[in-house]
């Protein structure tokens, strides 16, 4: 009977406690939702009065959003400059893990991840595939913002929760100044992810000659294979890239 009690006590208390995170967002505060909306559509004034009403400038929508990651999103550098004013988190994150930063950075907005990082936002913060901000802006290829998170600590090696680099998502698609500016700051060539890919690999794979140059220029190692066996040069050949396929053949091994 006493264990009867307890299971039932125990199933009692979970109801109440989904109940109460339910209530969370069924009365959620509609001034600072209002809140949120203004500062994802830029309209700095509706934000102004809304503030000036008493609204939670912290407040997370029912997808954690705050008012602050829906301007960073959204590029509208004077409303992010003004919730910062008011005591915005610059390192509040919404349900999959993405900071103001990440969101900036994803998008190149570059004036609004310098004013993040003069709040001090945390430069090498992970998403919940371990992506960083200096990930997100290398896949995308913003090289100002990428220049601008490596001056302020980022660091170049980190992994995802792939073994994927800010260097291998860049060589991905092919944004040749942001793998030099990854390289310049001691990015590692020859790194490998969980399968197996090197940052050459992609490159290769994906048809990038400036970019498969610039990597053999900097010893990348063209006879690593990956997972499945492959090296870069086995990709340049079976998606009949011959310019790549002759820098494959021609590299020199590094001294």
């Amino acid at each position: 009977m006493v264990r009867h009690r307890s299971y039932f006590l125990i199933l009692s208390l979970l109801f109440l406690i989904s109940v109460l995170q339910m209530a969370k967002y069924t009365f959620a505060d509609p001034l600072s939702e209002s809140l949120i909306k203004a500062s994802g559509q830029g309209d700095l004034a509706k934000v102004n009065e809304i503030l000036g009403l008493g609204s939670n400038v912290n407040h997370s929508d029912k997808s954690g959003w705050t008012a602050l990651i829906k301007a960073a999103h959204n590029g509208h550098t004077d409303i992010v400059r003004e919730l910062i004013a008011k005591g915005a988190d610059v390192n509040k994150k919404e349900n999959a893990g993405w900071s103001a930063l990440m969101l900036a950075a994803q998008f190149g907005h570059v004036k609004i991840t310098q004013l993040l990082l003069a709040k001090e936002a945390k430069v090498n913060e992970k998403s919940r595939h371990g992506s960083t901000a200096l990930m997100f802006a290398s896949n995308n290829g913003h090289l100002d913002v990428v220049t601008d998170l490596l001056k302020n600590g980022a660091q170049v090696n980190t992994k995802d929760r792939s073994g994927n680099t800010a260097l291998m998502f860049a060589a991905l698609d092919g944004y040749d100044p942001v793998v030099k500016k990854l390289i310049e700051n001691a990015a590692d060539v020859n790194v490998q992810n969980a399968s197996g890919e090197t940052a050459l690999i992609f490159a290769a794979k994906f048809g990038h000659e400036n970019v498969s140059r610039i990597l053999i220029e900097n010893c990348a190692d063209v006879k690593i294979r990956d997972a499945d066996g492959h090296t870069a040069l086995h990709y340049a050949e079976q998606n009949n890239k011959p310019r790549i396929t002759q820098l494959l053949i021609s590299a020199k091994p590094c001294n």
